[in-house]
């Protein structure tokens, strides 16, 4: 009985050996289908992996070779995943990477990771980060580009016209200055006088007539008003100021914002434009930088809340030679020059009288009457800008209902640095590069790559071949000084909106942030050099030591 019971059991292995192998063909074969139909994926991984814990031999050979060909089609599958979303993402433009996440493809592409292991698909997580990083820092550098032709300023999208240098045509009349008795005969005495109080009295002719002969005026006269009027009757040019600038992404934006609602003001002949935002942002500098490349003269024009109608008006001057004489404003001289752009600084503080004044002004009729009632009209390629802090601050006054009813606002803000994913921008970094010798000579494209690669780990080709031990250091140095100056400036603006109780009254300008900038090298930290350039400037003990701590602890 021994003998057929072993060759049963003999039997029954062989038979349970060949199901096994038919089991372990028919899962392999299985998988090939899967993979070929390109349905394969993590499931099936998994599934050649509880295979291989119980194999040996042969059999782990052929799920090993398996597992490596399934792995490498799943690699090959996010290889082209890839460069097709790479493809449909070629016509997308966005600096915003939660808008890029939102595009359809990258849904897609999203649940194409759900599908690989988890390796592969943090891999690919990764990928997709760096491909939106590069399309949004590509977008970015292309962007926003300031560009001129000879007649034309393009910022960004918005495109402006140079202004040609027209000059304000300025009229000359006869004046009588005074009169006097001579010989029992009464004479003037006369000047000529331009329309902007320039005087000039009669060189080869006496300026002594008899007041009988004013009534027909002399032909000498006629000859004379008629050779000013040809030769000294225009308004000398204002030159605009040249303005050295940063071509930042962020500076082009404003720039780009500021154009569109200037030319709704221009195209529909009313309104003001307000820039609001904290002090030190860099509101008056967007303005003249406007006025530089467009080749337009800019009138700044202070207001405080004691000014009075005179001095927007005209004021009297005293000369000891012919008297009293009126001197218009530079705000009256804007309003009749050609092409001006009028920046009227803190324009919340005007006390309410002269609100009143502004009115008619800043809507569509466009002038201010005089304290005499003379109207002075606003030439229509005028245009106005206005400047103030936020109005929800401690101690600001908030813009008075009228101005607001006829003004557009564009809220101006400090350079973008962390998002919400912590993602850091460069704006202000590519301001501040220039004084930093190892950084100085890159463009920036070169700086902006490099900015990316090191703070954000976005490695690209650009960023491999410029990176060195120096330029590395001095790029870490910039990013702790702007994460600094950041962190104050969020400590100001919480104090000054009265979400917070500790007083920081210190406002973190750009021109601090270049300052600190320029002592980098020297100092070699950045903790130091703000402890040495900035605490310095502020007075109150207690506000010290909380810049000290905020500083310490960055």
């Amino acid at each position: 009985m021994d003998i057929p019971l072993r060759r049963i059991r003999e039997l029954y292995f062989e038979a349970e050996e060949l199901l096994k192998k038919k089991r372990l063909e028919l899962f392999l074969e299985q998988i090939r289908e899967k993979v070929q139909r390109g349905t394969a994926g993590q499931r099936e991984l998994k599934e050649i992996e509880e295979w291989l814990r119980n194999a040996d031999g042969e059999e782990f050979e052929k799920l090993s070779r398996a597992k490596e060909e399934l792995e490498r089609e799943l690699k090959n599958r996010l290889t082209r995943a890839l460069e097709e979303l790479k493809v449909a993402l070629e016509g997308k433009e966005s600096q915003d990477l939660e808008e890029l996440e939102a595009e359809e493809e990258v849904k897609n592409f999203r649940e194409f990771l759900n599908t690989l292991p988890r390796e592969l698909s943090r891999e690919g997580e990764q990928s997709l980060q760096r491909l939106l990083q590069e399309k949004v820092i590509s977008y970015r550098l292309k962007r926003f580009r300031i560009t001129t032709t000879e007649d034309r300023v393009f910022f960004g999208r918005e495109d402006f016209p140079k202004f040609g240098g027209e000059r304000r045509r300025l009229y000359w009349r006869l004046k009588v200055e005074e009169k006097l008795i001579i010989g029992g005969e009464i004479y003037a005495k006369i000047a000529f006088e331009r329309e902007d109080g320039v005087l000039l009295e009669p060189k080869r002719y006496s300026n002594l007539l008899p007041v009988r002969e004013l009534k027909s005026m002399p032909k000498w006269v006629r000859s004379y008003l008629r050779h000013l009027q040809g030769l000294f009757s225009y308004e000398p040019y204002r030159l605009p100021l040249f303005v050295s600038y940063e071509e930042t992404p962020w500076f082009v934006y404003n720039l780009e914002r500021f154009v569109s609602m200037v030319k709704d003001q221009l195209s529909f002949g009313e309104g003001i434009l307000i820039l609001e935002g904290d002090a030190g942002v860099g509101k008056n500098f967007l303005v003249e930088v406007f006025s530089a490349l467009t080749n337009r003269p800019l009138y700044i024009i202070p207001c405080h809340s004691k000014m009075e109608k005179e001095d927007l008006t005209y004021t009297y001057e005293f000369d000891p030679k012919r008297g009293t004489k009126r001197v218009f404003s530079d705000l009256i001289k804007a309003l009749q020059t050609p092409g001006a752009v009028i920046y009227l600084d803190e324009i919340n503080t005007l006390p309410p009288a002269l609100v009143k004044l502004f009115n008619p002004l800043f809507d569509y009729r466009r002038y201010l009457v005089m304290p005499t009632g003379e109207v002075i009209k606003a030439r229509s390629d005028v245009i106005l800008v206005g400047g103030m802090n936020p109005q929800h601050y401690l101690g600001v006054s908030e813009l008075p209902q009228d101005i607001k009813s006829r003004a557009d606002v564009m809220f101006v803000d400090y350079p973008p640095f962390e998002d919400s994913r912590g993602f850091f921008h460069p704006d202000e970094a590519l301001i501040l590069k220039d004084y930093v010798s190892s950084l100085s000579e890159l463009s920036n494209e070169e700086f902006v790559y490099l900015w990316y690669a090191l703070i954000n780990q976005v490695e690209t080709p650009q960023a491999k071949r410029l990176i060195n031990p120096t330029r590395e250091r001095h790029i870490y140095l910039l990013f702790d000084l702007l994460k600094i100056a950041n962190r104050i400036r969020k400590a100001y603006r919480d104090y000054q909106s009265q979400r917070s109780e500790e007083p920081v009254e210190f406002v973190f300008s750009i021109r601090d942030t270049i300052r600190c900038a320029r002592r980098l090298e020297r100092f070699n930290s950045a903790q130091r050099v703000v402890i040495e350039t900035i605490l310095p400037k502020v007075s109150s003990p207690l506000e010290r030591e909380i810049l000290k701590n905020i500083i310490e602890s960055a």
